[in-house]
């Protein structure tokens, strides 16, 4: 860890407080110090359930200084409410797939992953078609009962149109490679499903809960935000596009 040598350890964590919270394995991986034996690394993944879908959350702390029992100032803890502060009464989560939704009408980012043979893919190999992005975690109960759907309504009727279907694998905890091939034969898909093994484009495309599908027109531009399993949406969508496009060649 930097130039500081550590020792990894990771634990399975299974305390009762967490079972009301976390579903599936939850794991915490700490760095600590050879000489000095202090944590500077925390790192905590959990599983978790949210509005029937699962996710995953990755929780990092790193420290850069760390002292054993300096002296402390009697008013460090001491606290003071700032200018402009306002009494609530309850605090209110903020719709994180607002974020995600912004991206419609944006030029799609591209970004390069392995397929499950290894081999790189670009989305911008697809320009021209009319792109279904589909972010999936293998242990997603809406993604896997969106996948058959995905196969027969999306890919088998729309790959001779100028359409491809692209999945995105990502939120793997382990193994994410062959979490995909399994997720891949178990429904059989045959469209193209990429492995995001360090969830570079769920950050990118600012994914905040699965499966979240783009819809990306010919000019790569993002056309269509669907978050939630809903492949009809996702059909008008691609149906509104390939009309647009045969308009345009009349």
């Amino acid at each position: 860890m930097g130039n500081r040598q550590t020792y990894k350890v990771q634990v399975q964590l299974k305390e009762e407080s967490l079972k009301a919270f976390a579903q599936g394995q939850t794991t915490q991986t700490l760095w600590i110090g050879t000489k000095d034996s202090l944590i500077w690394k925390s790192e905590i993944t959990i599983n978790f359930a949210q509005a029937g879908t699962r996710m995953a959350m990755r929780l990092t702390e790193v420290f850069t200084r760390q002292e054993v029992n300096p002296p402390i100032n009697p008013t460090a803890f001491a606290y003071r409410l700032p200018e402009g502060f306002k009494m609530v009464q309850q605090f209110e989560m903020p719709d994180f797939t607002e974020e995600t939704g912004k991206l419609k009408g944006q030029p799609a980012g591209d970004f390069a992953l392995s397929d499950l043979q290894g081999k790189p893919v670009r989305l911008a190999d697809y320009k021209g078609k009319v792109v279904v992005l589909n972010v999936f975690a293998h242990w997603c109960g809406p993604c896997r009962a969106e996948a058959p759907e995905l196969e027969k309504d999306l890919w088998q009727a729309y790959k001779d149109k100028g359409v491809v279907v692209l999945g995105v694998a990502t939120w793997a905890q382990d193994n994410p490679t062959k979490r995909a091939q399994d997720f891949a034969r178990e429904f059989k898909l045959t469209f193209p499903v990429l492995v995001d093994s360090e969830n570079k484009v769920a950050e990118q495309y600012r994914v905040s809960g699965v499966p979240t599908t783009f819809v990306i027109d010919q000019e790569g531009v993002v056309r269509e935000v669907v978050v939630g399993a809903d492949v009809q949406r996702v059909k008008r969508a691609v149906e509104a596009l390939l009309q647009g496009s045969t308009a345009e060649n009349k």
